[in-house]
């Protein structure tokens, strides 16, 4: 159980890297192209989560990625577009992107994400910011803050200096 303060990390959510799908050749310019992706338990090499996919960049103004999978426990298949947009590299080329599809207020979020996550609970993929999602490393960079104002307050030191003089700053 999460302490207070504490959100969900992004490592814990199953996720989608535009980066690995161009690098293995499922995004590009001007393709069409269909498969599927599988999730593995790393300690036991069972199956977390699979989903299937459909690419179209073939048209510069419409270019999608069309997602096929179901929530674990849910007997609802989710199918749905998530649009993807470049951006020019220099030196030539481009850099792919995910816009994500989630809604706040009535409003699409469309953030240009190079990572969409579906983290335990959630239905659709959307971004890091929409989840409210966190890394694991930014939890533990002030785990033990509350200690160094306590030790702090008894010394007649700052938090600040108690940990700079632990870290033998």
């Amino acid at each position: 159980m999460p302490r207070y303060g504490w959100r969900q990390v992004a490592e814990d959510c199953i996720s989608l890297d535009i980066n690995r799908w161009v690098k293995e050749g499922a995004i590009g310019a001007y393709k069409h192209v269909t498969g599927g992706w599988k999730w593995i338990w790393n300690v036991n090499g069972e199956e977390r989560s699979s989903i299937g996919y459909e690419t179209n960049t073939l048209n510069p103004h419409d270019r999608w990625i069309r997602l096929c999978y179901r929530v674990k426990g849910e007997e609802e298949s989710i199918d749905y577009k998530v649009e993807l947009t470049t951006t020019p590299v220099h030196f030539g080329g481009e850099r792919w992107w995910f816009l994500c599809p989630l809604c706040h207020n009535g409003r699409r979020c469309n953030r240009r994400v190079g990572k969409l996550y579906l983290p335990s609970g959630g239905k659709y993929f959307g971004c890091r910011q929409c989840y409210n999602l966190t890394y694991t490393s930014c939890n533990d960079s002030h785990r033990f803050d509350g200690l160094f104002r306590l030790m702090g307050a008894k010394m007649g030191m700052s938090a600040k200096d108690v940990k700079r003089t632990l870290d033998g700053r």
